[in-house]
């Protein structure tokens, strides 16, 4: 097992994609109670950032900006 905690973008690279890490950087997330801790935290995050709903635009940009002629 590793013995220095995960770093921040390690963290976030593994609560992007797990799959995509290491089994080095997974064991240490599995057997670390602080990095354990820590990737909860990114991953309650990333959860409520998706869960928020799109930015709804009532504004049609495009023909203000052909009516402008520029």
């Amino acid at each position: 097992m590793n013995t220095t905690h995960l770093t921040e973008i390690q963290l976030q690279l593994y609560a992007d994609d797990a799959e995509a890490v290491s089994a080095v950087l997974k064991d240490q997330a599995a057997h670390c109670p602080h990095c354990q801790l820590k990737l909860e935290k990114d991953l309650r995050i990333i959860s409520a950032v998706k869960a928020m709903p799109a930015p709804a635009f009532d504004v049609d940009l495009a023909a203000q900006v052909w009516a402008s002629g520029t």
